[in-house]
């Protein structure tokens, strides 16, 4: 969570100007790798919670969710973004 609130800090102090894109670079670095790790991270500590057996489904949710979450949000952006 550090480097995605360091993405949307930065983000936020986005000034317009030649800076812009370097500043959108360094976002777009550094907030999916935090992302990616706090998916692996979620998905090995439900996984541990669970008994031995069924291991499998927990993990099988957080990946679930996490797709459907990253499709929800690009399908209403791009519906948003034709109007």
């Amino acid at each position: 969570m550090p480097a995605l609130t360091m993405g949307l800090a930065i983000s936020a102090t986005v000034t317009v100007g030649p800076i812009y894109w370097a500043q959108a670079f360094v976002v777009s670095i550094i907030t999916p790798w935090d992302m990616d790790n706090v998916f692996s991270v979620r998905t090995l500590m439900l996984s541990n919670v669970m008994p031995r057996v069924p291991q499998g489904l927990p993990a099988s949710l957080v990946i679930t969710m996490v797709n459907y979450s990253i499709s929800f949000g690009l399908g209403s952006l791009g519906s948003l973004s034709r109007d």
